[in-house]
C-alpha cells in the first residue's frame, strides 16, 4: 500500500489548525485553508511558483492587520503555519518531505509555547512521530538519510525557537497589550456601564468561570455573590472602574473562612471573581494586583485560561477606608446632583444631623417610591440622571447606578460592585459553573459603624432574581419560547433524565479539564522535583525531550528494519557496510555479481570473505526457488 504524504502532512496542517482556532483569529485560520484548497487546484509548476509568493506576502500583510500590537508569539506561530500551508504545494515529489518534517517539528513547539502543557508536549511528539515514521516508510527504512548534520539541521531551529520564545514567552505575548483596553461587557457587569450602551439584557449560557471545592451546604447556592471589578468614577455618563492609589497588600482573613479554586475561562482574563468578602489569592497561574476594594485584576491579560486559589471571609467586611477612598467614594460631577438631593431631603428640617444609617434609610425609601420594575428589554436611557427622572423600567446595571448616584448626592460613599450572583450547581463533581447569564451589578455603601456595606437594589425591584437565580427567574418572567409562529413554554423543554446526563457529561469536562489540560507548568514541575534532586526547568525539559527523541526514532527504526529483514539480507548488508569502509560502496544500479567484481579488483586482499558473502547472497535469493 503506497502511502501519500501529502494527505497526512494536510491532515496534521489541518490538525494543527483547529488546535489553534481559539488562540487566533478566524480570519488566519481561514486563510491557511485557502492556501490548502489551492495547493490541490493549481498544478502548474510556473503558476504554483507565482501563486506561493503571492499567498506568502497576502499572509504576511494579513499578520501584520491581525496583530498590529504585535504579539510575536502569536505573530511567529500563525507565520509557521503559513509556511506549512505553503509547503504542501512542493510535496508531489520526495524530495522535500524532510524540509516539511522541519517545518512540522517548528510548528509543534510553536503549539507548545502557546499551551505548554504536558498533553500539548505528549500530542506533539506523538504527531512528529507518526510522521517520521512515514517518511522512513516511503524510503524503504533508508536509514542513510539520517545523518548527523541532517538531525541538526532538523533539530537545532526547532530548539533555538523553543529556547528564545518560551523563555520570553509571558514578556512578548502580554507586554504589548494594555489591559486597560480590554472591557468585558456582559449581562451589564463590566469594567464600564455605559447607559447609552445597555440594551437587552444579555442571557448568553456562556461559561464564565468554575468553581470547585466549595461546600454548597455552607452558601445558598443562587444567593452567593462572585466580586469582580468595582467602579468608581462617574463622567461623560458612564461609571468607570478607576484604581489610582488604590493598589494595596493583602489583608489577613479573620474566622472562618472558606477555600476554594476557580478555572476563569480565556475570554475572561482581566478581572478575577472571587466570593463577596475579604478574600486572599494563595495561588494563581498569572499575576495579579491586589486593590484595597478587594478585587484582583491581572498585571497583563492572560492568552489561556487562568487557574487560581482563594480563600475568602465570606461575610467579612472592609472596616477601614483611607482619605483617598472616602473622595472618590463622594465624587459626582453632575449637574443634577443638588435636584437629586433636594427630592431625597426635602422633608428633612436639619439634614446634617442625620446619621449614616438614616440618610441610608432616606435613600432606600427615595429609590422604592420611584416604582421601578424588571426588564430583560428596558429602552435605552441617556445617563443615570435620565433614568432617575424619567425610568420606570430596567435590570441590575440600572439600579445600581441609580443608588449610587443617590447615595453619593446626600453625602455617603458608594461605590458599585459588578460580577455575578448564584451559579448552577453540579452534584456529580461538587462543582459550581458561572454564566454570562449570571452577571449582576450591585452596590456598597460605606457606614460609619459598619463599613463598606453590601446593598442590592434589585432585590428590592425583583427578590426572586435574587432568591431563584438568574436562570429560573428569567424563564419565570420570559416563559415562552419562540419559534417562528409559535410559542413553546420553556417549562415543557426540561427533561430531568437530560439534565442529569448533562450535568455527568459536565463533571468528565470539569475532570478533563482539573487533572489534564491545565496540567500547567508548575504542576508539572512539582512532579519534576519529586523524581530529581534539582529544579529543571519545563523549558530546558522541552528541549532536552526533543533534541533526544531524534535519536531515539533512529533507534527504533532501526530495530524495526532490523527485525523485519530477512537474516540473510542483514547479513548481506552487514557485509555492503564493511566495504564501505574499506572504500567501496555500491551502487544502486550494480547487481550482486557486477559489485563482487568491482570489491574483488580493489579489495584483493579481501577475496575470500567477497567470493563467501556474495555467494550465499546469490545462492539463496537468485538460485532457490
Amino acid at each position: 500500500m503506497k502511502i501519500n504524504i501529502k494527505n497526512l502532512s494536510v491532515f496534521l496542517v489541518i490538525l494543527n489548525a483547529l488546535i489553534m482556532f481559539k488562540d487566533l483569529p478566524l480570519a488566519l485560520i481561514s486563510y491557511v485553508f485557502v492556501v490548502i484548497i489551492f495547493s490541490f487546484i493549481i498544478n502548474n509548476s510556473k503558476a504554483r511558483t507565482f501563486f506561493k509568493v503571492i499567498f506568502l506576502f497576502c499572509g504576511l500583510a494579513l499578520l501584520r492587520i491581525l496583530f498590529k500590537s504585535f504579539l510575536v508569539t502569536e505573530a511567529g506561530v500563525s507565520l509557521v503555519m503559513i509556511l506549512s500551508a505553503l509547503k504542501l504545494w512542493e510535496l508531489d515529489s520526495e524530495n522535500d518531505h524532510f524540509n516539511m518534517f522541519l517545518i512540522l517539528a517548528l510548528l509543534e513547539c510553536c503549539l507548545f509555547l502557546l499551551n505548554p502543557t504536558f498533553l500539548a508536549f505528549f500530542f506533539g511528539l506523538i504527531k512528529i512521530i507518526i510522521f517520521f515514521y512515514f517518511i522512513l516508510k516511503i524510503r524503504n527504512y533508508d536509514l542513510s538519510l539520517l545523518s548527523a548534520k541532517r538531525l541538526l539541521i532538523l533539530i537545532a531551529p526547532s530548539l533555538l525557537l523553543s529556547l528564545i520564545l518560551f523563555y520570553t514567552f509571558p514578556r512578548f505575548t502580554q507586554g504589548f497589550v494594555n489591559a486597560t483596553n480590554n472591557k468585558l461587557l456582559f449581562s451589564g457587569a463590566s469594567s464600564v456601564i455605559s447607559f447609552k450602551n445597555l440594551g437587552p439584557l444579555n442571557l448568553s449560557t456562556k461559561i464564565v468561570f468554575k468553581v470547585t471545592g466549595l461546600n454548597p451546604n455552607l452558601f445558598p447556592v443562587p444567593m452567593i455573590y462572585w466580586r469582580q471589578n468595582v467602579l468608581w468614577e462617574y463622567y461623560k455618563d458612564e461609571w468607570h472602574s478607576s484604581y489610582f492609589n488604590l493598589r494595596s497588600e493583602p489583608i489577613k482573613l479573620s474566622n472562618p473562612s472558606t477555600s476554594y479554586s476557580i478555572h476563569l475561562m480565556e475570554d475572561y482574563n482581566e478581572f478575577l471573581p472571587v466570593l463577596d468578602g475579604i478574600s486572599k489569592i494563595e495561588h494563581s497561574t498569572f499575576s495579579n494586583n491586589y486593590y484595597s476594594e478587594n478585587s484582583f485584576r491581572l498585571k497583563n491579560i492572560a492568552r489561556a485560561a487562568v487557574d487560581y486559589d482563594v480563600t475568602t471571609s465570606y461575610k467579612e467586611t472592609a472596616t477601614y477606608v483611607s482619605p483617598t477612598l472616602l473622595r472618590k467614594g463622594l465624587r459626582l460631577r453632575s449637574s443634577q446632583k443638588v435636584n437629586v438631593q433636594d427630592l431625597i431631603l426635602k422633608d428633612q428640617v436639619n439634614s446634617k444631623l442625620l446619621t449614616d444609617e438614616q440618610l441610608f434609610q432616606l435613600v432606600i425609601s427615595f429609590f422604592k417610591k420611584q416604582n421601578y420594575r424588571y426588564s430583560l428589554n428596558p429602552p435605552i436611557y441617556n445617563s443615570v440622571e435620565d433614568f432617575i427622572a424619567n425610568g420606570k423600567s430596567g435590570y441590575c446595571s440600572h439600579f445600581a447606578s441609580a443608588f449610587a448616584f443617590m447615595s453619593r448626592s446626600v453625602g455617603l460613599p458608594a461605590r458599585i460592585v459588578s460580577g455575578f450572583q448564584g451559579g448552577e450547581f453540579n452534584p456529580f463533581d461538587k462543582s459550581l459553573t458561572v454564566r454570562e447569564l449570571d452577571g449582576h451589578v450591585w452596590v456598597e455603601v460605606y457606614l460609619k459603624k459598619i463599613g463598606w456595606f453590601r446593598f442590592d437594589p434589585t432585590a428590592i425591584i425583583a427578590p426572586d432574581r435574587i432568591e431563584l437565580g438568574a436562570n429560573i427567574f428569567n424563564d419565570k418572567i420570559s416563559p415562552y419560547l419562540d419559534l417562528y409562529f409559535l410559542k413553546l413554554p420553556k417549562e415543557s423543554l426540561r427533561f430531568p433524565l437530560i439534565n442529569r446526563f448533562s450535568f455527568w457529561i459536565d463533571s468528565l469536562g470539569n475532570q478533563l479539564n482539573t487533572n489534564i489540560l491545565n496540567f500547567d507548568k508548575e504542576k508539572q514541575q512539582q512532579i519534576l522535583n519529586a523524581f530529581f534532586p534539582k529544579s529543571i526547568s519545563l523549558g530546558w525539559l522541552f528541549v532536552f525531550a526533543l533534541s533526544g527523541s531524534m535519536p531515539l526514532f533512529w533507534f527504533l527504526f532501526v530495530w524495526q528494519s532490523k527485525i523485519k529483514m530477512n537474516p540473510h539480507e542483514l547479513k548481506y548488508q552487514k557485509f555492503l557496510m564493511r566495504m564501505k569502509k574499506e572504500g567501496i560502496q555500491k551502487q544502486p544500479f550494480e547487481t550482486a555479481s557486477v559489485f563482487r567484481d568491482k570489491c574483488l579488483t580493489l579489495a584483493p586482499d579481501l577475496t575470500l570473505e567477497i567470493q563467501l558473502e556474495t555467494d550465499q547472497y546469490i545462492k539463496y535469493f537468485y538460485e532457490n526457488p
